[in-house]
């Protein structure tokens, strides 16, 4: 799934205590709890429930948060050299 920087802060920043994955679902998040068992978030009662249903595809919150730091982090300006034109003559103003 193909995830635009806000869809993935909107997720994680949704995510109630605990949950350590998700899926989309017909368009709708689902979270999970996945440790010795698998649990999922029922958002009706506002609980952590029993899965009792097939699993679908369990993508790691823990990704999406490094991908959110990752691109965070990103500095597009520091390396000035890919900014300038090699041709460019610097002249210092004084």
């Amino acid at each position: 799934m193909n995830l635009t920087i806000e869809q993935m802060r909107q997720i994680v920043d949704s995510a109630p205590r605990g949950a350590t994955h998700y899926s989309n679902e017909d368009c709708e998040i689902v979270y999970y709890q996945k440790t010795n068992n698998v649990i999922f978030w029922d958002s009706e009662c506002s609980t952590w429930d029993e899965v009792y249903f097939m699993m679908p595809k369990l993508e790691s919150l823990s990704d999406l948060r490094t991908t959110i730091a990752d691109h965070d982090r990103t500095d597009y300006v520091s390396d000035i050299r890919n900014h300038i034109s090699p041709t460019t003559k610097v002249i210092e103003h004084e």
